[in-house]
């Protein structure tokens, strides 16, 4: 067999083809061990049974018929516990197939031990591939200790490259490759229903002013709403709040700096993204005059990732420079990296490390979701399809706890209002319109 950990990384590689709403560290740590699964039954050498057995190793768990039945129980749990939704039963179930089914196949690639038993029960014969270029890896971990190089390079050359090659191939087919075969440009303008059709510069309020309150990201200091502000709609006036570079608010107090310095007149929206989803949920909840509608974009309602994150030395790492490949890999993909590089550092360098850090760790133990359900205002949640930071958890916990929230996906990553403004405003300017009308 592969060694487990090769396993594994094949099964988490399936975790790019689930849904959307679905993809994430969790979903790939799932996919990862049902691909490692299968190997549980060598503890039968251990009750003394036969290798050749159906139950022994590389018998009946390695089959695709225990595959499907493993993907359908795990599926229908998740359903009935409301994991995620019954559209989404189809294809996480195939998905979840062909992540444990892996293993059988990967083992009829190695050129030891006895063959896999692929159709078990329906046909009791194992079977091999005709060809078998990877080493089999020794099941004891003192053996692998003195013979594991050669399964190591093996499985480097037959399974890791091919995966990395595939992998990046879909990430390059996701971000450019499919707008430069139909000719699309960066921010593609496909209007949803209810959307208006002209650029951005013409106004969708008939002469009525609309205010859009704008909340920040972690950094606090609103200087990237830049992009976003200097391709706002005409009749659209645009508020930026600021939250102080030297002094860590916590979320409740973050909303009473917002209510009493940066509410506009009149009516107006609230568009809040990454780190001050919260921050908006509480100003709402507070129902101040005028107020007619929250936009979340990119963020959350409810722990912003695993609270174990919260040990890490963030002060500390708050001092590095920013790097080009974090920007690309987290905030704005690696097309636009260079583009935003220098934006990004300028609004973070006033912020002490301290308090970058203090606010990620509210961050990860905050849930407004109390709040958010309560609210009876339209909200939007505006996701970007390629975010790596607000995951799927995130984005369930919006569904699930406020159902009739409107939920617009587009191309783009975390950075969405800076990285696609026009497309963005498009989105907005239509829900609120259609909310107004």
């Amino acid at each position: 067999m592969p060694t487990p950990m090769t396993h594994a990384v094949v099964g988490a590689s399936f975790s790019t083809a689930l849904p959307q709403s679905l993809r994430g560290f969790r979903a790939a740590v799932v996919l990862g061990f049902l691909a490692v699964m299968p190997d549980l039954d060598i503890v039968g050498f251990y009750l003394g049974v036969p290798y050749s057995n159906t139950f022994g190793h590389r018998g009946v768990s390695h089959s695709l018929p225990f595959a499907l039945l493993i993907a359908a129980g795990l599926v229908a749990l998740a359903i009935r516990f409301k994991v995620f939704p019954g559209d989404h039963a189809l294809r996480t179930f195939l998905v979840a197939t062909a992540a444990m089914g892996s293993h059988g196949l990967l083992d009829m690639t190695t050129n030891g031990g006895m063959g896999v038993g692929l159709l078990i029960p329906i046909v009791p014969d194992r079977v091999f591939f005709p060809f078998r270029p990877i080493e089999v890896s020794p099941i004891s971990p003192r053996r692998f200790l003195t013979d594991g190089a050669p399964v190591l390079a093996s499985e480097f050359l037959w399974i890791w490259i091919p995966i990395v090659f595939l992998l990046a191939s879909a990430w390059i087919w996701r971000n450019r490759g499919a707008r430069l075969f139909f000719g699309q440009n960066r921010s593609p303008w496909a209007p949803s229903a209810g959307g208006y059709n002209h650029p951005h510069r013409k106004s969708p309020y008939d002469g009525r002013t609309m205010n859009f309150l704008l909340l920040p990201g972690l950094d606090g200091t609103g200087r990237l709403f830049e992009p976003f502000v200097n391709r706002a709609p005409e009749d659209a006036g645009c508020t930026v709040a600021r939250y102080p570079v030297d002094q860590a608010l916590s979320y409740p107090e973050c909303a009473e700096l917002v209510v009493s310095e940066f509410l506009p007149d009149g009516e107006f929206v609230i568009v809040a993204e990454s780190f001050s989803g919260p921050v908006a949920v509480l100003t709402a909840a507070r129902r101040p005059p005028g107020l007619v509608g929250v936009v979340l974009c990119n963020t959350f309602v409810y722990r912003a990732s695993w609270r174990g994150f919260a040990l890490l030395p963030w002060s500390l790492l708050f001092r590095l420079p920013l790097s080009w490949l974090s920007v690309g890999l987290h905030l704005t993909g690696f097309g636009r990296a260079s583009e935003f590089l220098g934006m990004i550092r300028e609004a973070n360098a006033p912020v002490l490390p301290t308090v970058r850090a203090t606010r990620l760790r509210s961050a990860l133990a905050v849930d407004v979701r109390p709040e958010f359900a309560a609210l009876d205002l339209p909200v939007m949640d505006l996701r970007g399809r390629h975010d790596r930071l607000v995951l799927g958890n995130c984005r369930r916990q919006v569904a699930r706890t406020r159902p009739e929230t409107t939920v617009v996906t587009i191309p783009g990553s975390h950075l969405l209002l800076q990285t696609e403004p026009e497309r963005c405003w498009q989105e907005i300017t239509a829900f609120v319109a259609s909310h107004r009308a």
